[in-house]
Formats: structure tokens, C-alpha cells, sequence
């Protein structure tokens, strides 16, 4: 944490910015990761419906793997 003298009314607003953006940053990272796990949920549809006859054999190979 960057630590800056109190007395100066330009080092309170850079302190009060600091801790905005953070907050900010905290709510915007859950819902960025959302989005991503949703785009991870639709993959294996979206390779279904390209490949048709390969994605099973590709998804055969992902299991077998995963087993061992």
C-alpha cells in the first residue's frame, strides 16, 4: 500500500481515488469470471455442432485421459 502524507488536500483525493478504484476492481473481478465460466460452459456445444462426429471422439480421448 502506497502511503502518502495527510496533509495535503491533493494526497486525500489520490487516497480517496485509490480506494474508489479498488472497490471498483472487487465488484467488476466477480463478474468477469462469470462471464468467463459461461463462455467455457458453451465451448463443448459450439465444438459439437462444428465438428458433429469428431467432438465425440475427441471427448472419448478427454474422458479416458482424465480417468487415468
Amino acid at each position: 500500500m502506497i502511503k502518502f502524507p495527510s496533509t495535503c488536500p491533493a494526497s486525500k483525493f489520490t487516497q480517496n481515488k485509490v480506494s474508489t478504484l479498488r472497490i471498483k476492481d472487487e465488484i467488476r473481478y466477480p463478474y468477469t469470471e462469470k462471464q468467463q465460466l459461461k463462455q467455457l460452459q458453451h465451448l463443448p456445444l459450439t465444438l459439437a455442432n462444428s465438428c458433429n462426429n469428431l467432438w465425440l471422439y475427441i471427448e472419448h480421448t478427454i474422458e479416458e485421459k482424465l480417468r487415468r
